[in-house]
C-alpha cells in the first residue's frame, strides 16, 4: 500500500498503483490526478526526499481517438 511508503521509497509501480485507484474516472480526471502527484513529487525531489521522480516516466493513457472501433 503506497500510504505506508516513505516518500524515498516510492519506485513507478508504487505510482502506477496509487493511480490505478482512480482508473473509474473521467480520463481528464485521472490525467490532472497524475500532474498532480508528479507535482507533489517534484516539490519532494527539490528538498532532496528523493532523487528521481517516480512518476515523471509514467505513460499516459492511449487516447482512443484516431483509432478504428475494433482497436478500442
Amino acid at each position: 500500500m503506497v500510504g505506508n511508503l516513505k516518500v524515498a521509497d516510492l519506485i513507478p509501480a508504487d505510482c502506477k498503483e496509487l493511480l490505478e485507484q482512480f482508473s473509474h474516472l473521467a480520463e481528464s480526471t485521472q490525467t490532472e490526478y497524475k500532474l498532480a502527484l508528479i507535482a507533489v513529487l517534484d516539490v519532494a525531489k527539490r528538498h532532496r526526499w528523493l532523487l528521481e521522480n517516480p512518476a515523471r516516466n509514467i505513460p499516459n493513457k492511449t487516447k482512443k481517438y484516431n483509432r478504428t472501433e475494433e482497436e478500442i
